[in-house]
């Protein structure tokens, strides 16, 4: 039964980093969250990146989604 369980939740993976840029003139944070879930469909991915500045969010989010279907047997 725990090895069921463990094998179950070990199939889904999220992450989520904090960087700080020290460039010079650009100086923000980014956020990252990453998400990878297989299912009977097939395997989805995801991330979405985030700069932060003084202003609130520097620039538009950008949040790519990849869907690779399952092998058909």
């Amino acid at each position: 039964m725990f090895y069921l369980l463990v094998a179950h939740v070990s199939t889904f993976a999220q992450n989520l980093q904090t960087h700080y840029d020290m460039g010079k003139d650009r100086g923000y944070l980014t956020t990252t969250v990453e998400m990878f879930r297989p299912d009977k469909t097939g395997n989805t991915f995801l991330f979405i990146d985030m700069d932060y500045g003084s202003g609130g969010v520097e620039n538009s989010p950008s949040w790519p989604i990849s869907k690779l279907p399952a092998a058909s047997n």
